[in-house]
């Protein structure tokens, strides 16, 4: 019961200090129930909980692996770009798989643009072809074009063609 009291505590904390204990503390017991506990706090209101919530999720790849494909297809675009915000540091070797799953469905120009960013760093030469797939999908999205060029250059060694 000790995690389900903390994420109650959580929810009404307004003293900084005090939820970063919390998130600590969470952090620390790393179980299942922590993970899923914080996972709630991604729709919160309050910004720096969400932003709490994330930093802690990214120091525990085992348990969040568990629930990354969900993230990622949440109905809410703004917890699907945080799941992609707590794969920035997610040490996981199944991240690329979920980011290039993530770009074969999504059409939310904001999170595609956020997983793109992602793929920057972590992206591989087998996913040219999909990149080039949603390049097509999201013509007319300057953006999109060009964050799709920054990541065909890195992937090809910053050889300047994208």
């Amino acid at each position: 019961g000790v995690v389900a009291a903390l994420a109650a505590r959580l929810s009404v904390e307004a003293a900084p200090a005090v939820r970063e204990a919390i998130l600590d503390a969470l952090l620390a017991i790393g179980s299942d129930e922590a993970v899923e506990e914080l996972m709630v706090f991604l729709r919160s209101e309050d910004a720096a909980l969400r932003t709490g919530a994330v930093a802690v999720l990214q120091q525990l790849p085992d348990p969040v692996s568990r629930h990354m494909q969900h993230l990622l297809a949440d109905v809410d675009p703004d917890v699907r770009i945080m799941a992609i915000d707590i794969l920035q540091t997610l040490p996981h070797p199944e991240a690329p798989s979920w980011l290039a799953d993530l770009l074969q469905r999504e059409r939310q120009v904001n999170v595609v643009g956020t997983a793109i960013d992602r793929l920057a760093e972590i992206g591989t030469e087998d996913m040219l072809p999909l990149l080039d797939d949603v390049r097509d999908h999201f013509a007319d999205e300057p953006y999109i074009q060009f964050a799709i060029d920054t990541v065909v250059r890195r992937i090809r060694g910053g050889s300047g063609v994208a």
